[in-house]
């Protein structure tokens, strides 16, 4: 299952994944499709062009979902997080979701295997298409827009952008990242900073 929520999106069909790392900014772009087959580019930023340029994650691969058990009883695809749904939202300090000390740094793209933010991604969202894993993405949406999306070159341009920890413009309780539901009840949580 796919769920976008506004901040988190829902899905149960991950497509395809492309890393950008020829971009001043490189991005980690995801192809999903969620249960009405509505195709949404999900954009991951793995290197900010500030002056600090590098992305603080953290996975947490015994994620305790209790606090958002209402997750899984939410339809496929876009859902915004509003007052009325608080319940849903991820808020990094807020909710104390990890200890945020913790968070570490990880290079964007460096020759290899299993040394940078790709393949970090290229781990969790792979085991997410074979087990067929429910993945939640959580921030900001783009579209829909009638044109054709730059990267995937679908019809009808849809997306998440912004996948990481809020920095002051969207207010409490809007913090980006990503759950994945594995179907033995087992959720594994990526949370990334700037």
């Amino acid at each position: 299952m796919i769920r976008l929520i506004s901040i988190s999106l829902q899905f149960s069909s991950v497509q395809k994944t492309l890393q950008q790392n020829h971009l001043e900014s490189p991005h980690y772009q995801i192809l999903m499709m969620s249960d009405e087959n509505v195709k949404y580019r999900i954009v991951i930023n793995a290197q900010s062009i500030s002056k600090q340029p590098e992305l603080l994650y953290l996975v947490d691969e015994k994620f305790d979902a209790t606090a958002i058990t209402i997750l899984p009883t939410i339809d496929s695809g876009y859902t915004p997080i509003c007052e009325n749904n608080r319940e849903i939202a991820l808020g990094y300090i807020r909710s104390n979701l990890f200890d945020p000390s913790k968070m570490k740094i990880l290079p964007s793209d460096l020759a290899g295997k299993n040394n940078d933010l790709h393949d970090l991604f290229n781990k969790y969202i792979s085991k997410t298409i074979e087990e067929k894993a429910t993945i939640y993405i959580y921030k900001s949406r783009f579209g829909p827009e009638t044109k054709e999306d730059k990267i995937f070159h679908f019809k009808q341009i849809n997306g998440i952008y912004n996948v990481h920890m809020n920095q002051g413009n969207k207010g409490i309780y809007h913090d980006g990242g990503i759950l994945i539901q594995y179907k033995d009840h087992y959720w594994v949580a990526i949370f990334l900073a700037f």
